[in-house]
């Protein structure tokens, strides 16, 4: 017994590495999917249009010098809009070098309803309005994101006759 004393430590050790993937915080020196890749020219302002199967993420760019401003509105694709609660959901910009690489992450657009009536569809606040500073080797930016959504507003899971949810995400 002993002797298996470090087996208990190393599968946490496993199990904790693996599942942080989809919750890692900074994507900083790991290279952009190439289809979800968003040139920016400098000027503008220009259209953006940007969708998954989960969001599409629509508005307009402007680019000046190492400024970026971004304003738009993200929309859920219909699978997700037929949930009338958001338990979270969280979108995040990411600047590329010209090689895909990410140089930089920034919180673009947040919900948070914790099942209550701040989750409703009809009271969040889709639209976003940013002004960004970018690392001098900035060509493009990708998008990634996060979320739940919920039937109702309870949290006690589906076994016990609560809430049903789905919950969705994209890595850059």
């Amino acid at each position: 017994m002993a002797r298996l004393k470090w087996l208990l430590p190393l599968i946490l050790i496993l199990l904790l590495t693996a599942c942080t993937e989809k919750w890692r915080k900074s994507w900083n020196g790991r290279v952009a999917k190439p289809d979800g890749r968003v040139a920016l020219e400098a000027g503008g302002p220009y259209e953006l249009y940007w969708e998954t199967n989960d969001i599409i993420i629509s508005g307009a760019y402007q680019r000046e010098g190492d400024g970026l401003d971004l304003n738009g509105r993200v929309q859920l694709q219909s699978r997700l809009s037929s949930l009338p609660n958001i338990d979270h959901m969280w979108v995040r910009v990411h600047f590329l070098d010209d090689e895909g690489v990410i140089v930089d992450t920034h919180r673009l657009w947040t919900a948070t309803g914790d099942g209550g009536l701040g989750g409703i569809d009809f009271f969040v606040k889709w639209d976003f309005d940013h002004r960004f500073t970018m690392p001098a080797p900035t060509h493009a930016m990708t998008f990634s994101y996060d979320g739940t959504m919920r039937d109702s507003s309870g949290t006690d899971g589906i076994q016990s006759g609560g809430s049903v949810g789905i919950e969705f995400w994209r890595t850059p």
